[in-house]
């Protein structure tokens, strides 16, 4: 509602004055907004961040996983040990004619057997740390006829870059 009133001023000159009834806001108000906004959108940006961070952990898992596979892969292609023979027959330390004896497990910079890979580190794949280690693996098998001295247990440890992330494989193979 706006009503019209007529005034005069010192000097004589009529001002048409409006009267309304509007009404703004209090600096109380404007104070509890400003405060009720920030907190709100600090606790959003705080989420986003949240979820920022922890989206990268299930990449670096998957590489670290990739890493591990690539290097188990590697190492199962090579032979048993490096007295045997192309094909694996006669395994080594089997007792047959013409077997040769096999060779212990010891880290080398050939890399034709897996017992050469014993110790391993490498960090030649981007973003990741690999350690392998090659044991014998005669208590870890309880299967009956099988002799398990001629059995070695590859274990892969790979661990991403970020140091978040550690996958551990483990494989046997078996003098054939």
């Amino acid at each position: 509602m706006v009503s019209e009133k007529t005034v005069k001023n010192l000097n004589g000159v009529e001002i048409i004055s409006h009267s309304a009834n509007y009404r703004g806001f209090t600096l109380i108000e404007m104070v509890v907004f400003i405060v009720v906004i920030s907190v709100a959108l600090s606790s959003t940006l705080l989420l986003f961040n949240q979820s920022t961070v922890q989206s990268v952990e299930p990449i670096s898992q998957s590489r670290a996983l990739q890493c591990a596979k690539a290097k188990l892969e590697e190492i199962s292609l090579r032979k048993y040990s490096g007295s045997s023979p192309t094909g694996g027959i006669p395994a080594c330390g089997s007792g047959q004619a013409g077997a040769a004896v096999c060779e212990g497990i010891g880290a080398s910079s050939e890399l034709d057997d897996i017992g050469d890979y014993h110790n391993q580190v490498d960090t030649s794949l981007t973003n990741c740390s690999i350690t392998v280690t090659v044991n014998q693996a005669n208590a870890d098998l309880s299967v009956s006829g099988l002799d398990s001295s001629h059995v070695m247990l590859r274990r892969i440890d790979v661990e991403a870059s970020s140091g978040q992330s550690t996958i551990r494989l483990s494989s046997y193979r078996g003098n054939y």
